[in-house]
């Protein structure tokens, strides 16, 4: 069992030291300033902090760190006046003591207060616990995983009044690698935390440099670490129940974050085609029209891009759709190879492909287009049984809102376009009203 001593006075230190060693008690004593900066993850949970401070700013600043680990605190001074008593009742201090007392009065406090928790310092935490639960609650109702944890880094924010954090994902789930807020003040002290992976970081551990104190977190899914989660806090502002508090949240939402996870793999399962693994016409449906919205809304543009294979039909009479089907597959993948992760390659129906290009100009997709055309003709991939097979691919763009306000309208100008490539002599890329055609 810990005893914390907080500005004890130094001359008592070695009658108190002597007394409750004695007594079976392992005795720490700390200035205030060595308390403020504790680590408290060092120390058994079994802990009771005694205040021996005569500033009632300092006792009140001891009583808030310890709220955050320790089993229970006491207040023991030579004497308190009625408006200490009134603050810390409030608090929920375990019990008020004057060293006049005697030691043995003091001793039986202390034993008391191992076995038993006060009732105003245990509502305290349970208004805590509710408060957190409340949060926790409000933000599992969230089952899209990119958009939970968005919300995740945000409460954090939140409950340690900060701006300023960084989530790192270990695996890439799904496009998503990074969610960041503000700027932090060190930049380069903060990546050089990281470059020790996220296995070497510790739960909850402390760092502090010029001024703030970097909390970090791991985040667990599935019973593993794939993550971790960077909070910037002024060492002004900072609070040692910060740590309890985010340990505690990331703990509750932990099966939340893992069934959205869940969720968005057997969404996704639907989504994309058997074949191809690309995805299928049914998230395109989605995904396009989520493009467009953002688009609208931010005033920029994007770009799909049609892709038909030439001559894909006179392969499979030939060989037979099984072949067809292998051709498919390599083509897939030297487009997807061809494209950022936010673009999109979607199957779109039988040797037709659609790709999604958000933020992208004209100018851009038809840069990505020559890059899927390049990949397309050139023959080392294609099938060593069958040397003779060439197939090509004719391109067709469109850009909003250049070419339409709507994804129908876009839909129908870039086929529209795919098909004129088809009348030119295939193999070939249309933008549409652009000196760039071909």
């Amino acid at each position: 069992m810990n005893i914390f001593f907080v500005d004890l006075d130094k001359k008592r230190r070695k009658e108190f030291q002597t007394y409750f060693e004695r007594a079976g008690f392992k005795v720490n004593f700390f200035e205030f300033e060595e308390f403020e900066s504790i680590d408290s993850n060092k120390f058994s949970k079994n802990t009771v902090v005694v205040i021996c401070s005569e500033n009632i700013e300092k006792a009140i600043a001891i009583f808030d760190i310890s709220l955050s680990f320790a089993k229970n605190v006491i207040l023991l001074k030579d004497g308190y006046s009625h408006g200490w008593y009134r603050v810390f009742h409030k608090k929920g201090v375990f019990d008020f003591l004057k060293f006049m007392d005697g030691m043995d009065e003091i001793s039986d406090t202390v034993y008391l207060a191992f076995k038993e928790m006060n009732p105003l310092y245990k509502n305290k935490l349970l208004e805590r616990e509710k408060s957190l639960l409340k949060v926790v609650k409000e933000v599992c109702l969230t089952l899209e995983f990119s958009q939970l944890l968005n919300l995740i880094v945000d409460t954090l924010l939140d409950l340690s009044k900060s701006e300023n954090a960084m989530l790192l994902l270990d695996e890439i789930e799904f496009g998503i690698s990074e969610i960041k807020r503000g700027e932090f003040c060190n930049q380069e002290f903060v990546y050089s935390l990281l470059q020790d992976g996220v296995n070497m970081i510790e739960k909850g551990k402390r760092v502090e440099n010029e001024g703030c104190v970097y909390l970090i977190f791991p985040l667990w899914l599935e019973r593993q670490t794939k993550g971790l989660i960077v909070i910037e806090v002024n060492k002004n502002n900072f609070k040692n129940d910060f740590l309890f508090t985010g340990e505690n949240f990331l703990k509750e939402i932990e099966p939340a974050l893992t069934n959205s996870l869940h969720v968005e793999k057997t969404k996704q399962l639907t989504t994309l085609d058997d074949l191809t693994s690309c995805y299928n016409r049914r998230f395109f449906d989605e995904y396009i029209e989520i493009v467009f919205q953002k688009a609208r809304e931010k005033n920029k543009k994007f770009s799909i891009i049609f892709m038909d294979l030439d001559n894909l039909k006179e392969v499979n009479t030939k060989y037979g759709h099984l072949v067809g089907s292998q051709i498919l597959k390599v083509i897939a993948e030297k487009t997807i190879e061809a494209v950022r992760g936010i673009d999109k390659v979607c199957r779109f129906g039988g040797d037709e492909f659609c790709i999604i290009l958000p933020d992208t100009d004209s100018k851009g997709a038809k840069r990505v287009a020559e890059r899927i055309r390049e990949n397309i003709t050139k023959n080392e991939y294609f099938l060593k049984d069958y040397p003779d097979v060439k197939v090509t691919a004719s391109f067709g763009i469109a850009t909003y809102p250049d070419h339409g306000d709507s994804p129908e309208a876009l839909i129908k100008v870039a086929d529209n376009a795919m098909y004129m490539v088809k009348m030119q002599g295939k193999n070939g890329i249309f933008l549409p009203e652009s000196i760039e055609n071909e």
